[in-house]
C-alpha cells in the first residue's frame, strides 16, 4: 500500500513493515502505531518483530537550508519546520532503534523540548521562524473570524460576511477548488 497520511489516523490498518518519509516526530509515532497494530487478536502466526524505516536525507552537523525541501520539495511545504525536522532525523538515526511506548517521552522532549529547539542548526532556524509567524498569523485571523458566543447571533463589523472576508479555511484561494464548486453547482 503507497498511501498519504490520512493511513496515520484515519484508518484502522495493521502493518508488519512500513516506510515513511521524513515527517514531524509525532507523526512519526502516530504511524509507528499502525503496526502490530491487531497483534493479540488476529490467529496470524509469529509475524515477527515490526518495522518501521524512515527515509530521510542524511543528518550532518551543518545542513544547508535546503537540507529537507531538496529532498521533499512538496513535503517541504506541508511540513514547514525543518528544524524539528532535523531534530526527528537526528534522534533516528542517533538512536537507531525505539521501542513503544518506552521511548515516547524522550522521543517528543528530543524534537519538542525547550533544550532540543536550542539544538536547531542555524541554516534551519529562519525556516523555523518563518513558519512560526505563519502559525501565529493564522492564529490571529482565527480569533478575528471567531464567534463570540456570550454576545450571540449578532453581527459584527468581521463576521456573516461573505466568505472572501472571512474565510473558512487558510491558504491560497484555489480556482481549481472554485470551478469544480460551480460545475457541482449547475449539476
Amino acid at each position: 500500500l503507497i498511501a498519504t497520511q490520512v493511513v496515520e489516523q484515519s484508518l484502522d490498518l495493521d502493518f508488519d513493515y512500513m516506510v515513511t518519509d521524513l515527517a514531524p516526530k509525532d507523526l512519526i509515532i502516530q504511524r509507528a502505531g499502525r503496526l502490530h497494530r491487531h497483534n493479540g487478536s488476529l490467529k496470524r502466526g509469529n509475524r515477527g518483530a515490526p518495522r518501521l524505516i524512515v527515509f530521510s536525507p542524511s543528518v550532518s552537523e551543518s545542513p544547508t537550508d535546503t537540507w529537507y525541501s531538496a529532498l521533499f520539495p512538496k513535503a517541504a511545504y506541508v511540513y514547514e519546520n525543518h528544524g524539528q525536522l532535523w531534530l526527528t532525523a537526528s534522534l533516528l538515526s542517533e538512536r537507531k532503534r525505539i521501542t513503544m511506548p518506552e521511548d515516547a517521552r524522550l522521543l517528543i522532549e528530543g524534537t519538542f523540548g525547550e533544550s532540543a529547539q536550542q539544538e536547531i542548526p542555524k541554516t534551519l532556524y529562519y525556516q523555523e521562524i518563518k513558519s512560526e509567524g505563519r502559525k501565529l498569523a493564522d492564529r490571529a485571523v482565527a480569533q478575528l473570524n471567531i464567534l463570540q458566543l456570550n454576545k450571540g447571533y449578532t453581527s459584527t463589523s468581521n463576521q456573516w460576511q461573505e466568505d472572501t472576508r472571512t474565510p473558512t479555511r487558510l491558504g491560497e484561494r484555489s480556482e481549481e477548488h472554485t470551478s469544480e464548486l460551480q460545475s457541482r453547482q449547475s449539476i
